[in-house]
């Protein structure tokens, strides 16, 4: 009998861990929401150093926050494919890496294309606009900007985002509600003072 308790204490302890009830990992949504709002954060002060250095008054994103959320969406995307379908692609490394690559250029030139359709059409802005470029497909679509981001999605998949792993994770279950709030109000803000 006593073994029987024991059994039950051991699988009672293992899914009721007071130390890792504020870590949201695997498909846990409130950690997803958390790399979206990190990496918008990123994304936001890689964007607002660039219009600084290109002497550029433009504010960087559409909500009132510090977040431009094309970043986010980019690397919540690069990340469920890592998950869901780089790790299960078996190939030598010399043929996987350009295969990933060319699935990382279709993704975010996919992203970066939707984005600017549903800014365009439900605000009537042009957040970016390539039409002077070269190689452009429309406005929103570049040849040469998509096979940069896919080179920094590759940085992004093997080398930054295993180092802020960490520190996504060990934002608090409390403190991802907070933000969640924050988010809510932000997107609220915005459509009341951007579509009237």
């Amino acid at each position: 009998m006593s073994l029987y308790f024991q059994k039950i204490l051991f699988i009672i302890n293992k899914y009721n861990n007071p130390k890792k009830k504020h870590i949201n990992k695997g498909d846990n949504m409130l950690y997803y929401f958390k790399v979206l709002i990190v990496y918008s954060f990123l994304g936001f002060i890689y964007e607002s150093d660039i219009f600084k250095i290109s002497s550029s008054s433009k504010h960087s994103g559409i909500l009132f926050g510090p977040l431009t959320l094309v970043y986010g969406f980019g690397c919540l995307l690069l990340l469920l494919e890592n998950k869901y379908l780089f790790s299960k692609i078996k190939l030598n490394k010399y043929l996987k890496l350009p295969l990933i690559y060319i699935i990382i250029t279709i993704s975010l030139s996919l992203i970066e294309w939707i984005g600017g359709q549903t800014l365009n059409l439900i605000f009537g802005i042009d957040m970016w606009n390539y039409s002077n470029h070269h190689f452009h497909l429309g406005k929103y679509l570049c040849l040469f900007n998509s096979l940069i981001w896919s080179l920094f999605g590759l940085i992004f998949i093997y080398i930054l985002h295993p180092r802020l792993n960490k520190i996504i994770t060990n934002i608090t279950t409390k403190e991802t509600h907070l933000i969640l709030i924050i988010f809510i109000i932000d997107i609220a803000i915005t459509l009341l003072t951007k579509l009237t």
